[in-house]
């Protein structure tokens, strides 16, 4: 398989997925019991002993999602094979992270990436939810946000669209 391209997180990626992540100094426990703490940090030195001991700042924060992306970003340039927009590889690594690599792989979304269906693929990341899970409504609105940025129409705070 040869690799299309070779894109890297945007700043204005990053900051879309920390729009769409909640920080959270201190550890908490997912709905799963899996302890997380930041955006949604869940590295091995993370417990649920520390639940009221471990806290850290939000530039650690921030380095430790870098991190945590870097895996996701090296899928994503391996699995897709056609060149993509900086708006549209941002998107991809949100979905990808939250969705996981795993269902990515066997996506409907990579197929329709790899064969140029744009359009689709932006339909797909709109409707793709966990249906019946608590978080519903609130995912249903991240993906129309991916679905935005994948076309270059998401905003923050004065920036405009890009590609």
């Amino acid at each position: 398989m040869t690799k299309a391209h070779s894109l890297r997180l945007s700043e204005k990626g990053l900051k879309f997925i920390k729009t769409h992540t909640d920080y959270y100094p201190e550890v908490r426990l997912s709905p799963e019991g899996v302890p997380l703490i930041g955006y949604s940090h869940a590295g091995r030195e993370v417990k649920v002993a520390d639940v009221d001991e471990l806290k850290i700042s939000e530039e650690k924060a921030s380095a430790l999602l870098e991190d945590d992306l870097k895996p996701v970003e090296h899928l994503v340039n391996l699995l897709v094979r056609i060149r993509l927009k900086q708006c549209q590889y941002d998107a991809l690594i949100d979905y990808v992270w939250t969705v996981g690599v795993q269902r990515f792989h066997k996506s409907e979304l990579l197929k329709a990436l790899n064969a140029g269906q744009f359009l689709r693929a932006a339909e797909l990341i709109r409707s793709s939810t966990l249906a019946g899970r608590e978080s519903e409504a609130m995912l249903r609105g991240r993906r129309e946000a991916e679905a935005k940025l994948f076309n270059g129409a998401w905003q923050t705070q004065g920036t405009k669209g890009e590609e």
